[in-house]
C-alpha cells in the first residue's frame, strides 16, 4: 500500500537577501513579487519513507543538502538517500550558500559567504512541513500521464547555419531563418495522487529554465513554476508540486510581461486537459540509490592552495573600479570556490535515483542539458532526468559538445568535458542496481 502525505512551506524572506541566477546582481533586496515556497511530499511503502522536496531556488549547495538531510534523519528518522531535493531553478530567489559579486556598481566585488539568516529562516519554516506531510500520510492511488507541450520552450544552442558553430541565443533569435534549432525533451510528466475520486496533489516534471523574467530583475519570485502551481490549485482545486527536467539548453521562447503566467497556465491546462490518459501506476516498491562521482577541473590540475588563492587575489584586484560584468572573474572565482571545497583539482559529486510509479528519477546535481537525458533514455526509457538536485556545479553536456562552443560548454562549466559521460554511465550503472 502507499501512502502520501503532503504540506508546503512559505520561505519567502522578510528580509534582504541576494537573488541567484543573474551575474548582473550587486545588491541585496527586500522586493518581493510573487511568494516563493518549499512543498513536501512524504511517501511510505511498509517500513519505507521517501520525502521529496520541491524548492524554488536556483539550485541547493551540495553542503547545504547534507545539512537538511541530517536535520530530516534526525527529526525523522529517514535515511538520508530517501531524500530527494528537486529545486525548480528559478532566477529570482535566495540560496543559503555564498555567492559572487562579479559586476561593479554595487557591492564590493568577491566572494562572499553563506547566508546564515535566510538559512536558519528555511529550516523554521521547512522543518514543520516536513513534520505535517508525515502526520498528513494516507493510502492513494498513484496515476501517471506524459503529455507532450512544444508550444513553451526552445534549445537556446542553435547551430549557426553558416559555419556549423553553437551559439547561444537566450531569447529566440530575431533571424531563426539562420539556425538550426535542437531537440528538446517536451513532455510533461505527471503523477497524480488520487485519495478515491478526489485528486489529493499533482507533481510534475517539465524541462525549461525558469527565467521567464518579471517587473524587474531584482524582485523574489518563484518564475512560471509558481504560476503553474497557482493555476493547478485554481483549475483543479488540489496543491501542485515542481520538478524541472534536461533544461540546461532550454529557454523559454516568450518571456518577460505576462508570460511568466501564461507558461503555467499552459502546463496547468495540459494537466486538466489529459484527465483521460491517465494510467494507474504499476505495482512498484519505493527505493532509491545513490552513489558519487569522480569529477575535475582542469584549470585547477597541478595547483596548490596558494596558487589558487593569489589567483583569485588577482583577478580581484584587476577588476576593482570597473563596472561592467567581468567574466574571467567569475569563472576564476568559481574555481577558488571549488578548491578550497576539494582541496585540490578533484572532487566527488553526488547521483542519487529514486523509483515513483513506473518512472526512474535521475537526480543530478548539474544544468543538465537535452542531450544527457536521452543518452540514458536510450538504454532506460523509464528513466528521466531531474535537474538542479544535490548541489548546483554548472553545465553537463556530451564531450562533441564542447567543440561546437556556445556558454553552456565555456564559461558555464569548469569542469571537464567528459563529466556528462560520467554521469551518464554512473546513471546507467546505478538503475542497473535498483532494478535487480
Amino acid at each position: 500500500m502507499l501512502k502520501m502525505g503532503c504540506s508546503k512551506a512559505d520561505i519567502t524572506p522578510g528580509f534582504p537577501c541576494f537573488l541567484r541566477g543573474y551575474a548582473s546582481r550587486t545588491e541585496l533586496t527586500e522586493q518581493v513579487e510573487d511568494p516563493i515556497e518549499v512543498g513536501v511530499i512524504a511517501l511510505e511503502q511498509g517500513s519505507t519513507r521517501q520525502i521529496i522536496l520541491t524548492v524554488d531556488s536556483l539550485a541547493t549547495a551540495e553542503a547545504d543538502c547534507q545539512f537538511i538531510r541530517s536535520e530530516i534523519e534526525q527529526r525523522f528518522d529517514i535515511a538520508p538517500q530517501n531524500v530527494v531535493i528537486a529545486c525548480s531553478h528559478s532566477h529570482f530567489a535566495p540560496e543559503m550558500c555564498g555567492f559572487t559579486i562579479s559586476t561593479g556598481g554595487g557591492m564590493p566585488w568577491g566572494n562572499y559567504p553563506a547566508d546564515e539568516r535566510f538559512r536558519n529562516f528555511w529550516m523554521a519554516r521547512v522543518m514543520p512541513a516536513i513534520e505535517q506531510a508525515l502526520n498528513d500520510l494516507e493510502a492513494v492511488e498513484l496515476l501517471q500521464s506524459d503529455v507532450q507541450v512544444s508550444c513553451i520552450a526552445f534549445n537556446r544552442r542553435t547551430v549557426r547555419k553558416a559555419d556549423g558553430m553553437v551559439i547561444t541565443n537566450y531569447t529566440y533569435p530575431q533571424d531563426p531563418e539562420n539556425y538550426d534549432f535542437t531537440p528538446i525533451d517536451t513532455t510533461l510528466n505527471i503523477w497524480k495522487f488520487m485519495r478515491g475520486t478526489h485528486v489529493k496533489a499533482v507533481l510534475a516534471r517539465y524541462g525549461c529554465h525558469a527565467v521567464t523574467g518579471g517587473i524587474n530583475n531584482n524582485a523574489v519570485s518563484a518564475d512560471f513554476p509558481g504560476a503553474f502551481r497557482q493555476a493547478v490549485l485554481a483549475k483543479m482545486g488540489c496543491p501542485a508540486f515542481f520538478m524541472n527536467g534536461t533544461a540546461g539548453d532550454v529557454v523559454p521562447i516568450q518571456r518577460n510581461g505576462s508570460s511568466r503566467k501564461e507558461i503555467g497556465e499552459v502546463l496547468a491546462n495540459a494537466v486538466k486537459l489529459a484527465e483521460r490518459t491517465f494510467q494507474k501506476a504499476p505495482d512498484f516498491q519505493l527505493k532509491s540509490a545513490v552513489t558519487t562521482v569522480k569529477v575535475a577541473a582542469p584549470d585547477l590540475v597541478g595547483k596548490s592552495l596558494e596558487e589558487v588563492e593569489e589567483m583569485y587575489k588577482s583577478a580581484l584586484d584587476s577588476v576593482q573600479g570597473k563596472l561592467e560584468h567581468d567574466g574571467k572573474f567569475y569563472v576564476t572565482a568559481r574555481l577558488y570556490n571549488m578548491f578550497k571545497k576539494w582541496q585540490s583539482s578533484e572532487g566527488e559529486l553526488p547521483l542519487q535515483v529514486i523509483q515513483l510509479g513506473s518512472k526512474l528519477l535521475v537526480c543530478m546535481p548539474f544544468d543538465v542539458l537535452t542531450d544527457i537525458g536521452s543518452r540514458i533514455a536510450e538504454v532506460f526509457p523509464e528513466a528521466i532526468v531531474v535537474s538542479y538536485s544535490g548541489d548546483n556545479s554548472g553545465y553537463i553536456s556530451l564531450p562533441e559538445d564542447a567543440p561546437k562552443g556556445g556558454y553552456e560548454t565555456t564559461s558555464g562549466t569548469s569542469l571537464a568535458p567528459d563529466t556528462g559521460m560520467k554521469f551518464i554511465n554512473a546513471a546507467i550503472e546505478l538503475i542497473g542496481q535498483l532494478k535487480k
